[in-house]
């Protein structure tokens, strides 16, 4: 195949974006109601009935979305001690650095809704930004094959047998995002597709960016905070980067 028939674009599957409030709620449910009051709601859920789930009043459970309402592109979940803000792209959506501007827009609408119902005095002391992309895997081999390539050879030695049939990879640090200290994340998995229109199998690399305010540190966002951050977070992904290390490793 020629190079000019190589598929090198960057797809992007989701974002989200989550939201951790300052205290846990009693009941999300009624915060639900008075959401449904705000901007947010009546530019993105108009006439859509929420799901409302009677999870128990347990510490171990506090994660866990109450209420759900899931929109044509969008969703969002609620629990005690987050909201969780989706984004479902369209399939095969090419990646542009302009991806993020409606959603960005509208996850600061919601932190404005948030934290305008005083009845409830929600602040949000964390925030995360997660996006998961995919690329074509264009190497000889599988692409857990090809991961394993960014280890030393010696590490992937130390494993008896002919080939490598799975490799995960996962690297965390911290970063100084303005005021903020996140924790940025990447994860590389290898998966094997099938086309729908060909039925086709496709090679892939599943890449997860995740940059989220730690949680030693508390913070108090507005708005223009959480603009702030969603902006500088989105610079941090760097995702051609990414993609260009993976095609030169092979």
């Amino acid at each position: 195949m020629s190079d000019s028939k190589i598929d090198k674009n960057v797809y992007i599957n989701n974002s989200q974006i989550v939201f951790f409030f300052n205290k846990k709620l009693d009941r999300p449910d009624k915060l639900y109601s008075k959401l449904e009051e705000t901007n947010f709601f009546k530019n993105n859920f108009i006439d859509i009935t929420p799901i409302i789930i009677p999870i128990p009043d347990d510490e171990k459970l506090d994660e866990v979305p109450v209420v759900q309402v899931q929109g044509d592109k969008i969703s969002l979940a609620l629990s005690r001690v987050k909201v969780t803000f989706s984004y479902q792209f369209d399939d095969k959506y090419v990646y542009n650095k302009n991806y993020t501007d409606n959603f960005f827009r509208q996850a600061i609408d919601l932190c404005e809704g948030l934290i305008s119902i005083p009845i409830f005095d929600i602040k949000i002391s964390r925030v995360g930004f997660i996006s998961n992309y995919f690329v074509k895997c264009i190497g000889e081999g599988s692409p857990d094959q090809q991961i394993s390539n960014l280890l030393n050879s010696k590490i992937r030695d130390v494993l008896s047998g002919e080939s490598i049939s799975e490799s995960n990879f996962r690297l965390a640090k911290k970063v100084d995002i303005g005021e903020f200290v996140a924790n940025n994340l990447l994860t590389l998995q290898g998966a094997l597709i099938t086309e729908i229109a060909t039925g086709d199998e496709s090679k892939i690399f599943l890449i997860q960016r995740d940059v989220n305010t730690i949680q030693e540190n508390k913070y108090e966002f507005n708005k223009e905070k959480v603009k702030s951050f969603l902006t500088k977070a989105a610079n941090q992904i760097r995702i051609a980067d990414i993609q260009r290390i993976l095609y030169e490793i092979n």
